[in-house]
């Protein structure tokens, strides 16, 4: 019997100790920029227009469409920069006129520090007041059309 009780606990700890390298697997990998904006290497999951979310991905934002955005002959630009960066960084959207953008930035729990609805092409961020050194951080964005949405995310090493 203490076997099996024994064998039990064992499985529970390993279950636990997968589900937390799972979550923390989430954020990892960035696309690293220089202070300027140019891509010295690229994270092929980071800045990407048509990504597929779980439930607590899309319950980040409430407004939502079912149609996916046509994104032919349109350019759309989007990049954290410098990445990684220290205390501060800038965020980099560039889309068409007709689209706007929201976005949300979050630690490995989900716990949104900031926020914004309808973003301009460029967003000073003071990573330092939001103490997040040494992290990964991923921001969440939403494009959005008069009817139509893109969605992606990229992710952000706070050293």
């Amino acid at each position: 019997m203490k076997k099996i009780v024994i064998i039990g606990l064992l499985i529970l700890t390993f279950a636990n100790s997968c589900k937390k390298d799972i979550k923390n697997s989430l954020f990892n990998g960035i696309t690293e920029t220089n202070e300027f904006g140019d891509i010295i290497s690229i994270d092929e999951t980071d800045w990407n227009l048509n990504e597929n979310w779980n439930k607590t991905e899309n319950s980040l934002f409430s407004e939502t469409f079912d149609n996916i955005c046509n994104t032919d002959n349109e350019e759309y630009v989007l990049i954290a920069y410098p990445n990684p960066c220290s205390d501060f960084g800038t965020l980099h959207f560039s889309v068409p006129e007709n689209k706007r953008v929201a976005f949300r930035i979050v630690d490995s729990d989900y716990k949104v520090l900031i926020s914004d609805d309808s973003a301009r092409s460029e967003i000073a961020i003071n990573f330092q007041d939001m103490n997040v050194n040494n992290k990964m951080v991923r921001v969440y964005y939403k494009i959005y059309g008069d009817s139509c949405e893109l969605k992606g995310h990229g992710d952000i090493r706070v050293d």
